[in-house]
């Protein structure tokens, strides 16, 4: 199935990142084809386990397509094509989605396996494993069980905004 998208998610440039995260902010941590990131529960609405994914003509290789959500089509973004778009994606055919952001301005994270329920941090260790395009949006830092386990926290309404701009180049 072939799904022809107005793909005007907002011309604006992108804003500013957010201000790092309070310490102890629920996250979900999520792996999205090898690039691992936490996503704040403010900006998550939903995890969805099955879903027909759409085409979506001329659109570049991150672009996953689309997929209908609850009676609404949104975009689908393989995160991991984008950040590292030398490597193949690692997702597989069973992936989730993960929707997030309000209205006009929500989008899909395509990502393998469950999410993990983290808690920001603030300390001052910095995550080595950033992606450089992935660099801008961190807004700070999560961690699983006494941090043995950590993840970059990004701002996703900045990184959505920024991939509508392209989008619309």
């Amino acid at each position: 199935m072939e799904l022809d998208l107005d793909l005007d998610l907002g011309a604006e440039p992108p804003a500013s990142v957010a201000a790092a995260p309070p310490r102890g902010e629920r996250v979900h941590a999520i792996d999205c084809g090898g690039v691992t990131i936490a996503v704040p529960f403010a900006w998550a609405r939903s995890v969805v386990e099955e879903f027909e994914l759409s085409q979506v003509p001329r659109a570049p290789a991150w672009m996953a397509g689309a997929a209908n959500v609850e009676g609404r089509i949104v975009a689908v973004v393989d995160l991991g094509a984008w950040a590292r778009p030398e490597a193949r994606s690692a997702l597989p055919m069973r992936s989730r989605l993960l929707v997030g952001g309000d209205g006009d301005d929500a989008f899909a994270l395509r990502f393998d396996g469950l999410p993990a329920l983290a808690r920001t941090d603030s300390g001052d260790e910095r995550i080595a494993a950033v992606p450089p395009e992935l660099a801008p949006y961190v807004t700070g830092e999560a961690s699983l069980d006494g941090g043995v386990r950590r993840w970059p926290v990004i701002d996703m309404a900045a990184l959505g905004r920024a991939w509508a701009a392209e989008l619309n180049l």
